[in-house]
């Protein structure tokens, strides 16, 4: 069946584990199994950290759990109908993950240049 999904790069660093590492804002538009996962990863060639299925389980980053969740929810209230917005920051491992990488290339950087 077909499914689409909107995405945003948000922010992106190099990684000596993975080459690179982006922060996407996704944006389903169909709701079909796994979805957001088979885009990331056959779609953008970008699989999710922590994903065993569809190719972003690298040994790298073992044991630290899937790094996708949603920072939003919208839908109409089944009562009401009324529009109701949930929202929450996504988990601070995100962000320390990308920072250490971030700081291990940058570290790598520096090395080289001093050769």
């Amino acid at each position: 069946k077909d499914a689409r999904t909107e995405y945003l790069v948000l922010s992106s660093t190099p990684s000596l584990k993975a080459g690179a590492l982006s922060l996407l804002q996704l944006r389903p538009l169909t709701g079909r199994t796994h979805q957001l996962r088979r885009h990331c990863a056959l779609e953008l060639g970008a699989p999710v950290v922590g994903d065993k299925i569809y190719g972003g389980a690298s040994p790298h980053f073992e044991g630290r759990g899937l790094f996708l969740c949603a920072t939003a929810l919208a839908l109409d209230h089944p009562r009401t109908g009324e529009p109701l917005r949930f929202e929450a920051e996504p988990p601070a491992k995100f962000a320390a993950l990308l920072d250490r990488e971030r700081a291990r290339a940058a570290k790598f950087d520096a090395l080289s240049l001093d050769r």
